[in-house]
């Protein structure tokens, strides 16, 4: 299981987050864009993005993110693992993590949790658990190791206890988000 770290919200101040380029930002590929928020990712998929719409279209150099999020291969179908999420502290409670997450997973088919979540990850992965179904996505328990499934549908339902451990006994176990549902992952 995804080991916790139980502790309070943790976000980033605003003031360590680092400009990017906005030619370099537009370059990103975008999974949506509406008047507040422009959702993109790298082209080599090694991370994804959340700008102000604004920051990107008002003729600026470089523009800060709200939230930035790093990728990693992993062996499971080809999913990216999600690490080192970063969100803005003045931007904590506008739910754009999500919306990037749905839109990934939307776009790219899948997502692997880290190993280890904080209470934010924590939050954010149960949050996929109880909207899931109406998304048409499917979240599961998977060895990153071996690629069995532990659990074939993790829901809203689904106690913590079996989700996520304090200890490191059960690391190799992290969360699967996929769209399609309900799709059953390969044995």
């Amino acid at each position: 299981m995804p080991k916790y770290y139980p502790g309070k919200f943790e976000y980033q101040k605003d003031s360590k987050f680092e400009c990017i380029s906005v030619r370099n930002a537009l370059s990103y590929i975008v999974l949506d864009q509406d008047r507040e928020y422009t959702y993109l990712v790298h082209p080599g998929q090694g991370g994804g993005f959340v700008f102000l719409t604004s920051e990107l279209e008002d003729g600026r150099q470089h523009a800060v993110p709200v939230m930035r999020v790093s990728l990693r291969d992993t062996p499971i179908k080809g999913y990216k693992q999600a690490h080192y999420l970063r969100i803005r502290e003045s931007f904590a409670t506008s739910n754009i993590t999500t919306k990037w997450y749905a839109l990934y997973v939307e776009r790219f088919g899948g997502m692997v949790s880290d190993r280890e979540h904080l209470e934010g990850g924590k939050a954010l992965w149960r949050a996929f658990t109880k909207m899931a179904e109406s998304f048409q996505f499917r979240v599961s328990l998977v060895n990153i190791q071996t690629q069995k499934v532990l659990i074939a549908d993790v829901t809203a339902n689904t106690p913590d206890s079996e989700i996520w451990s304090t200890d490191s006994a059960l690391i190799d176990a992290v969360m699967v988000m996929e769209r399609g549902w309900p799709r059953p992952l390969p044995h």
